[in-house]
């Protein structure tokens, strides 16, 4: 399977060239993010939460009533994104509109990243010929501090589209497909967690 390397990097993004899987990664700030709940989910602590995302589709542009959106609690707490991952199969009328599928993974205050899994030229069809696509990669957004310090747990996955077509729905996901949260503790915390390690390792060199 080839993936695509291109980044698009802004602000803080710019420290992860190099670093990532995505076609395209985007920050974003305060993005106001809409659509149909199509799913909610809890998903506690630190570790590697896989979502399935199977049946979802892409529909429109961000924003828009129509969008499907997908709730995560990853725990109230001194917790962040470190890294977001995706294994998609798609399937689609006209493959044009895998280059405008975006998904943004975003806190309650609407910071995090917005990523493109597909560059057409890029994706691996598969066995099952060219009415489906695939795309899987990763990547490491831990400088971003994503998560921090909005305390709440709440992770908003919106599916959309940089255009809006006139019939819908022009990507859907099949089986198989999935889209990864690796929940991190804060850096304040991870920090505090070792000075009390080396607090304890002195004292019992005492």
């Amino acid at each position: 399977m080839k993936t695509g390397t291109t980044i698009t990097a802004i602000a803080a993004l710019s420290m992860l060239a190099g670093a990532a899987s995505a076609d395209i990664i985007q920050s974003t700030r305060n993005l106001d993010v809409n659509g149909v709940v199509v799913g909610s989910t809890t998903r506690d602590g630190e570790g590697l939460h896989e979502f399935n995302v199977s049946s979802l589709e892409h529909v429109n542009v961000q924003g828009s009533p129509f969008t499907r959106v997908a709730k995560v609690d990853i725990g109230a707490g001194d917790f962040g994104v470190g890294g977001i991952g995706w294994d998609l199969w798609a399937t689609t009328p006209n493959a044009d509109y895998l280059e405008m599928v975006r998904i943004a993974v975003v806190n309650s205050d609407g910071q995090g990243v917005i990523i493109s899994p597909f560059e057409y030229s890029q994706v691996d069809r598969g066995d099952n010929g060219g009415d489906a696509y695939h795309a899987s990669g990763w990547i490491d957004i831990s400088d971003l501090r994503f998560g921090f310090p909005v305390r709440d747990g709440e992770i908003t996955m919106e599916f959309f589209l940089t255009g809006n077509p006139l019939i819908g729905p022009e990507v859907s996901y099949m089986d198989r497909s999935t889209l990864s949260i690796e929940v991190v503790p804060a850096p304040g915390t991870a920090a505090l967690m070792g000075l009390g390690g080396v607090a304890v390792a002195r004292r019992r060199r005492r």
